[in-house]
């Protein structure tokens, strides 16, 4: 559907923003993980950085370029976390829903 409906340039800095997010989050965790799996902290805390420098450097100029390209970009981007965030709800309120059922058949 986005591509009949969106230019490939809109579609493009969608996916360069997702996927410079997804690796800043990936060399954050490693980052933060760096005990527990044995690693240097310097190397994931610079792939953080310089992601984040360059998504930074990649919407600016595609702001000065195509305003619209950006906004699309982070919205395609909010409307997956807000995805995200509903079925990570979901699986909680299933997890209490249970939870509670188990505690309401002990009591019983």
């Amino acid at each position: 559907m986005l591509v009949n409906t969106l230019k490939l340039e809109s579609i493009s800095a969608a996916g360069s923003v997702g996927f410079l997010l997804i690796f800043t989050v990936v060399n954050d965790t490693g980052f933060k993980l760096s005990k527990e799996i044995g690693g240097k902290k310097s190397i994931p805390l610079l792939g953080a950085i310089f992601c984040f420098i360059a998504k930074v450097a990649l919407l600016v100029q595609h702001y000065s370029v195509s305003k619209s390209d950006v906004f699309i970009a982070i919205g395609i981007i909010g409307f997956c976390f807000v995805i995200y965030i509903q079925k990570q709800n979901i699986k909680i309120n299933k997890t209490f829903k249970a939870s509670l059922a188990i505690l309401l058949l002990k009591s019983n």
